[in-house]
């Protein structure tokens, strides 16, 4: 994997999906001034309104949210748009989960507890991945 290129995010909007205010808040620091555009919400219900009124580049969103979980938010809005990639945030994974998101065409996983570095890592990922390479994080 390539180091982080904090430019290849400047042309980039991003949006995150979590319940948690201290990762929603978190990723606003680090990514506010990396990216065109940061949004973060606390729902998946409010993830599919905005996305109704603009586009994304990448998409991030965390599996436990009240409602609607992130693998059922990805599958709801492939049928949408496909046009972005799609990280799942998790913390509470085990091998069937990485089935259904793989099945559900998420990019790259970002594991708990967050960590910046790893993050931008992801994103550069993701940003450079080919359409037959693997996530370079995997659920644990």
């Amino acid at each position: 994997m390539n180091p982080p290129n904090e430019n290849d995010l400047k042309t980039k909007s991003v949006l995150l999906i979590d319940d948690d205010d201290s990762i929603r808040s978190a990723m606003f620091h680090l990514l506010k001034k990396k990216t065109k555009a940061f949004l973060a919400l606390e729902t998946a219900e409010e993830g599919l309104k905005t996305l109704q009124k603009g586009l994304w580049d990448i998409i991030l969103c965390d599996y436990q949210l009240p409602g609607m979980n992130g693998i059922d938010f990805f599958k709801k809005m492939a049928s949408r748009s496909s046009d972005y990639k799609k990280i799942l945030i998790t913390g509470h994974a085990d091998p069937s989960l990485a089935i259904r998101a793989t099945r559900a065409g998420i990019d790259a996983f970002i594991p708990k507890p967050l960590n910046s570095q790893n993050i931008l890592s992801i994103l550069n990922f993701v940003l450079h991945k080919g359409p037959t390479d693997t996530s370079p994080s995997q659920p644990h």
